[in-house]
C-alpha cells in the first residue's frame, strides 16, 4: 500500500508540474527531427534539390488584391528537371514541367501519365513544406518549354490527386458514382492556388458521355486557373466537343515506333529524346519504345494492342484483334457509303 501510495504520489506531481506535456512535447520533436534527419539523408543520397519557393509577401498582396479571379494571371508552377521520386535520378527519365493554367495529357497506355501526375503533385507538397524534391536546376540549360531555373514555386493551399478508382459495392457505389463524388468534392474545394491532377476521369461510362463530362470539367477549370493536369484516352473524342478553352495546352507523352522489331517491343527508360516520331498504328507487329519525354501534342493511338504484346497475351488474340480494328476502320471510313465489311467480305447495303 505504501509502494502505490509513493506511485500514484509521483504521477500526481508529473502531471500537476507539467512534465507529461513536456514529454509529450519532447517525444514529437524527437520525432520530427528524425523525421527531417532521414529526408536529409535521403535526398542527399538521391541528389535531390531544396527548392525555391514563392515569398510570403506575393501571395498576401495576391490574396488581398481587389481584382477578380477571371482578372487574375493564373499562378506559375515551374519544376524543372523533375523525375519521379522513388527513381534513381541517374537512371530516371527527366521532364521540365511548366504549367501555367491547364494541361490535357494524353499518351499510349504505359508511357507514363500516372507517374507524370503523382510526380507533379509529390515535388510541389515537398516544397511547400520546405523539404528538398525530386527536381534539379540548371542554369546553363536553355529549354524550349521556356521554364526558368529561377521561377520560385508557388505557395499551393490544397492538392488534389485522382488516379484510376473502381467501384465500392459495400456502400452501393460504382466506379461512376465513385468519380462522380471526386468532382464533386473537386469543384467544391478547388480554388485558383490548388493543384489538381486527375487521371481518366469519364472511363466509368460511355466514351461519348464521359468525353462531354470531363470536356465540361475542363471548361470550368480552365475558367478558374488553377493549375491542373487532365490525363486521358479520350482525347479523340474531346478534339470533336466545341470546348471553350483559353488557358489548356495539349501534351503528349511520347513513344517510338519500330516497324522492325517484328512486335518485340523494349520499355527502355534511357532512350534518348532526340526522336519525334509519332505512333499511328497499334498492331500487326509494330513495336513501340516508351520514351517517358512530354512533348507538345496530342496522342493519336494508344497501342494497346502492342501493350498486350508487351505483357504476353496470346498472339492469336491479338492478330483477332488486329483483324477487328483493321474492320472497323473499314466500316467508318465507308460508313456514308453504306459499304460494310465482314470477315473481309464487302456487302453492300441496297437503299430500299
Amino acid at each position: 500500500m505504501i509502494v502505490r501510495a509513493e506511485l500514484r504520489q509521483i504521477c500526481d506531481d508529473f502531471i500537476d508540474e507539467h512534465h507529461l506535456l513536456t514529454s509529450i512535447a519532447n517525444v514529437q520533436l524527437t520525432e520530427i527531427l528524425l523525421a527531417m534527419n532521414l529526408h536529409a539523408r535521403e535526398f542527399v543520397r538521391k541528389g535531390w534539390t531544396v527548392p525555391l519557393l514563392e515569398e510570403e509577401e506575393s501571395t498576401s498582396l495576391s490574396s488581398s488584391s481587389s481584382t477578380t479571379i477571371l482578372e487574375q494571371d493564373p499562378i506559375h508552377l515551374s519544376l524543372p528537371n523533375l523525375h519521379p521520386y522513388w527513381l534513381d535520378k541517374r537512371s530516371a527519365v527527366r521532364n521540365n514541367i511548366d504549367l501555367k493554367g491547364q494541361w490535357l495529357l494524353s499518351g499510349a497506355n504505359m508511357s507514363g501519365k500516372s507517374t507524370l501526375l503523382r510526380s507533379v503533385t509529390a515535388a510541389a507538397l515537398l516544397a511547400n513544406c520546405g523539404l528538398a524534391a525530386p527536381i534539379q536546376y540548371d542554369d546553363d540549360d536553355d529549354d524550349d518549354d521556356g521554364s526558368s531555373p529561377t521561377t520560385p514555386i508557388p505557395r499551393l493551399d490544397g492538392y488534389f490527386l485522382r488516379t484510376n478508382g473502381s467501384d465500392c459495392p459495400s456502400e452501393g457505389l460504382s466506379a461512376f458514382a465513385l468519380e462522380a463524388d471526386d468532382m464533386r468534392i473537386l469543384l467544391r474545394d478547388l480554388t485558383p492556388r490548388s493543384l489538381a491532377a486527375i487521371d481518366e476521369l469519364g472511363r466509368g461510362t460511355s466514351p461519348q458521355e464521359g468525353a462531354a463530362i470531363v470536356g465540361a470539367m475542363l471548361e470550368e477549370f480552365d475558367q478558374r486557373k488553377c493549375p491542373s493536369i487532365f490525363a486521358t484516352h479520350l482525347q479523340m473524342e474531346l478534339k470533336k466537343l466545341p470546348l471553350k478553352l483559353n488557358r489548356t495546352r495539349n501534351k503528349v507523352l511520347e513513344i517510338i515506333e519500330d516497324n522492325n522489331t517484328n512486335g518485340d517491343n523494349s520499355h527502355d527508360d534511357n532512350i534518348g529524346n532526340n526522336d519525334n516520331k509519332k505512333g499511328t498504328n497499334g498492331g500487326g507487329g509494330i513495336g513501340i519504345k516508351w520514351t517517358y519525354k512530354l512533348k507538345d501534342g496530342i496522342c493519336e493511338d494508344a497501342h494497346s494492342i502492342a501493350t498486350a504484346r508487351e505483357h504476353k497475351v496470346p498472339e492469336y488474340i491479338l492478330n483477332r484483334a488486329v483483324n477487328l480494328r483493321k474492320m472497323s476502320n473499314h466500316n467508318n471510313n465507308n460508313n456514308n457509303t453504306g459499304v460494310v465489311v465482314v470477315d473481309d467480305i464487302i456487302i453492300h447495303h441496297q437503299e430500299k
